[in-house]
C-alpha cells in the first residue's frame, strides 16, 4: 500500500500575500486550532458573568471580635464555629449553576494589626449575621461582636504613592492539601497537658509594630461538599500500594478499595505510635495480618503521614484561600522586620513529613522581571491589594483544609497570649435587671387572645409590677 502526500495545496498559496495565505489555511482545517481553546474559554466566560450577576446584590458586614482576657478556651471551641458555619453549604443542580449563577456564600476571618493594636475581625454576608453571632456567643458567651467599618478602604490601590509602601502575598500549602499542617493538639504538652498557643508567637510579633505600620492576614473561607475526600482516601490507597505487592491473601484485595483492612491499618498505625496497643481486638486475625503486613513496609514518615490524612479527611472540610498585606507610611515601612518576623510565625505549622505554609511568587508583589521591574512590582502592590479589599476567590490558588487547620491558624486568644496589644473586652455580659421594661411574650399575647378582659386592656403599657408608674418618659 502506497501512502501519497499531496503538497500541492500548500505550492498553490505560496505566492499569496500573507493575510490571503492565513485566510486559505484557515478555511481548510486551520479553524479547528480555535475551537478547542474557545471549548475551554467560553464556558468559563459564561459562568463568571452569570456569577458575577447572581451576587451583586450581595451585601456584607465586618464585625469586630472581643474576648475576655485570660481566656480559658482551646482552639477546639473555634474548631466549633467553623463546623458550625459549614451549614451554609447549599447543593446547587445543573441549572442553578449554570443559569442562575449559584455559588456559595463565603466568610473572611481576619486579623490585623494597626499601629501596633491587634484586632479579630469576621467579614461575613450580611444573611448570616445571625448565624455567625449564635456561632461565636455560643462557645464565647462574654466576647464582644460589634460591627465596624471597613479598615481596608482607607488605604490606596494606586502604586507608587507619595504616602505609603506595600508588600503583600497568597499563601499556601508546600504540599498536597490533603496532607494536613502541625494542628493544635500538637501544641500541647502531652504531660502537663499545658497548650502552648502557636498564636502567641504572631501576637507577639504584631505588638512591635510602631505607629504607621499595618499587617492584614486574611482567611477566606468556603463551605463544600464531601467529594473533597475522596482524593484523601485515594492518596492513602496510594501510600500503601506504593510499598504493597500482594501476595496470597493480599492479592484478593483490591488496594484500591481497601476498606476495613484500611481502617485496621490506621487503627494498629495510631495505637503504635501512642503506646496504647492492648493486643485484644475485635478485629478477624486475618485483617490483622493483613495491616502488619503493610504497616512493616510503610516508613515511619509514611505512617506519620497516613494517619494524619486519616485525621484530616474524618473531619469537615471548606476551601481556603490566605493572603498576607503589610502596608506602612515610607518613613515606617520595614519590610524585614513585619515578612520575615510574620513568615517566621507560619513556620510553626510546617511538618516535613506534611505540609506547611508559604508565600505564593506568583500572586504577589515578588517580582523576577529584569524589564521594567518597578512598574510589575507596583502593578502587582495593586493587584494584591485589591484582591484582598474584595474579598476575592477567583485570584490566587485555594486548597482544602479542615476545621482542626484553621482553628490552629485561627482563633481568640487564650489565657497563653500574654501580649497586651489584642483588643480585649473589659466587660461580661449578663442578663437584664428584673425592673426593665419589658415586651409581651408569644404566651401573654396568646392569654389575653383567650381572655377578652385582658384583651380589652391590652393598650396599658407591660411591665413588672415593680417599676413606679409615674417613671419620666423621654
Amino acid at each position: 500500500m502506497e501512502i501519497v502526500l499531496d503538497f500541492s495545496f500548500f505550492s498553490s498559496i505560496a505566492n499569496l500575500p500573507p493575510h490571503l495565505v492565513a485566510w486559505q489555511l484557515f478555511l481548510h482545517g486551520g479553524w479547528l486550532i480555535f475551537v478547542f481553546p474557545f471549548l475551554y474559554i467560553a464556558p468559563r466566560i459564561w459562568l463568571g458573568w452569570r456569577q458575577t450577576r447572581y451576587t451583586r446584590d450581595w451585601k456584607f458586614i465586618v464585625l469586630a471580635i472581643d474576648v475576655p482576657k485570660n481566656l480559658e478556651r482551646t482552639p477546639k471551641a473555634m474548631e466549633q464555629i467553623f463546623s458550625h458555619l459549614a451549614g451554609a453549604y447549599s447543593a446547587a443542580d445543573w441549572y442553578e449553576k449554570w443559569w442562575n449563577g449559584k455559588v456559595q456564600p463565603y466568610f473572611s476571618f481576619e486579623i490585623i494589626c494597626v499601629d501596633g493594636g491587634i484586632q479579630f475581625l469576621i467579614y461575613t454576608p450580611a444573611g448570616f449575621l445571625d448565624v455567625v453571632e449564635a456561632a461565636v456567643y455560643a462557645q464565647y458567651p462574654d466576647a464582644l461582636i460589634t460591627e465596624v467599618k471597613d479598615y481596608t478602604q482607607a488605604v490606596p490601590t494606586q502604586y507608587p504613592s507619595e504616602i505609603y509602601d506595600v508588600w503583600g502575598t497568597e499563601l499556601q500549602l508546600r504540599n498536597d492539601d490533603m496532607y494536613p499542617i502541625r494542628v493544635h493538639s500538637v501544641f500541647e504538652h502531652q504531660l502537663t497537658q499545658e497548650f502552648q498557643d502557636p498564636l502567641s508567637d504572631m501576637m507577639e510579633m504584631m505588638s512591635r509594630f510602631v505607629p504607621g505600620e499595618q499587617l492584614w492576614l486574611q482567611y477566606i473561607i468556603t463551605a463544600i461538599d464531601q467529594k473533597w475526600k475522596e482524593r484523601g482516601s485515594q492518596l492513602i490507597n496510594k501510600i500503601v500500594g506504593r510499598k504493597t505487592k500482594p501476595t496470597g491473601l493480599l492479592s484478593k484485595i483490591n488496594i484500591l478499595g481497601l476498606g476495613d483492612e484500611l481502617q485496621a491499618l490506621l487503627s494498629t498505625a495510631r495505637d503504635q505510635f501512642t503506646g496504647l496497643l492492648g493486643g485484644t481486638d475485635a478485629r478477624t486475625a486475618s485483617a490483622k495480618d493483613i495491616t502488619l503486613d503493610i504497616l512493616g513496609k510503610l516508613t515511619p514518615g509514611e505512617r506519620e503521614s497516613l494517619i494524619a490524612i486519616h485525621e484530616k479527611i474524618s473531619k469537615t472540610g471548606f476551601k481556603v484561600r490566605f493572603r498576607m498585606i503589610y502596608i506602612a507610611r515610607k518613613e515606617s515601612f520595614n519590610k524585614t522586620k513585619a515578612v520575615n518576623g510574620m513568615m517566621g510565625s507560619f513556620r510553626q505549622f510546617d511538618s516535613l513529613t506534611l505540609n506547611g505554609i508559604k508565600p505564593n511568587k506568583k500572586h504577589g508583589t515578588f517580582t523576577g522581571h529584569f524589564i521594567f521591574p518597578e512598574k510589575i512590582r507596583n502593578y502587582k502592590k495593586g493587584k494584591v491589594l485589591r484582591a484582598y479589599k474584595r474579598r476575592e476567590q477567583g485570584f490566587g490558588p485555594a486548597q482544602v483544609m479542615n476545621i482542626e487547620e484553621l482553628a490552629t491558624i485561627y482563633h481568640f486568644p487564650t489565657l497563653y497570649v500574654t501580649t497586651g496589644s489584642v483588643m480585649q473586652t473589659q466587660a461580661r455580659r449578663g442578663a437584664a435587671p428584673p425592673t426593665l421594661p419589658y415586651e409581651r411574650t408569644l404566651r401573654q399575647i396568646l392569654d389575653d387572645e383567650s381572655n377578652p378582659e385582658a384583651h380589652d386592656a391590652s393598650h396599658v403599657a407591660h411591665k413588672r409590677p415593680d417599676v413606679p408608674e409615674n417613671l419620666p418618659v423621654v
